[in-house]
């Protein structure tokens, strides 16, 4: 087993490292739709800007 780990420690580093990033986008994202903020930045020329907010 300790072979294993230390002939794929690079892989298994790249992995975690990218796992982090994907997962800090995500809560941002969640943090950001939570907030009512877009993604699109300018509601007023997007084609669905009638559609995004309808609560507001």
């Amino acid at each position: 087993m300790l072979t294993w780990l230390q002939n794929n420690m690079g892989t298994i580093a790249v992995a975690v490292i990218v796992f982090g990033i994907l997962t800090a986008v995500a809560v941002k994202m969640i943090r950001d739709k939570k907030q009512g903020k877009t993604s699109c930045g300018n509601c007023s020329q997007c084609a669905l800007h009638g559609q995004c907010h309808k609560n507001k």
